[in-house]
């Protein structure tokens, strides 16, 4: 069963899953890929509902990302998915199939062409439409110190995404 839910509705519960962990899931032709997102926010911005989330240029989410201009996020609420996520945010996806290796089922979404999770309830469909590479010289100095390494070029890249679709899905009891 599918419920479409509002941004207003789960906001707060999205952002309190943030800290823990919340799958980031791109496919770019017949590639697909989860990584674990800890950095985002929710915002209205350009009269559009949105959500911002950081991707490392490193990581091989940010190729598929910046190839296929949408994402989607599979929250997982009341679940017990803390092996996956610690599996999903450490291993590299090239060349693997970290859904399989973490033992999640895939789903298509309903918009856009990317996958979402089975395991997990709550479900953003994201367009990006504004993204910004993180500028070194204007972090705070103990942010920069904390979240990167000294001769460690790897910044951020922002993505401002709209959130085009939000549901619930429930197995039917």
């Amino acid at each position: 069963m599918i419920e479409s839910v509002s941004l207003n509705e789960v906001s707060t519960e999205v952002m309190s899953l943030m800290k823990s962990g919340i799958f980031l899931n791109t496919r770019f032709g017949s590639i697909d890929n989860t990584m674990i997102i800890g950095w985002g926010g929710i915002l209205f911005h350009w009269g559009k509902a949105m959500v911002i989330v950081y991707v490392r240029d490193v990581r091989y989410s940010y190729q598929l990302l910046e190839a296929a201009n949408c994402f989607t996020l599979s929250i997982p609420i009341q679940t017990d998915l803390k092996k996956a996520i610690s599996i999903c945010g450490s291993i590299r996806g090239e060349g693997v199939n970290k859904f399989a290796l973490a033992g999640l089922t895939t789903k298509e979404a309903r918009t856009i062409d990317a996958p979402i999770i089975e395991q997990c309830p709550l479900h953003m469909e994201c367009k990006v439409i504004y993204k910004q590479l993180l500028d070194k010289d204007h972090i705070p100095e103990d942010i920069l110190n904390r979240y990167y390494s000294p001769g460690n070029d790897s910044m951020h890249i922002a993505y401002y995404a709209e959130v085009v679709d939000i549901y619930r899905t429930r197995k039917d009891v």
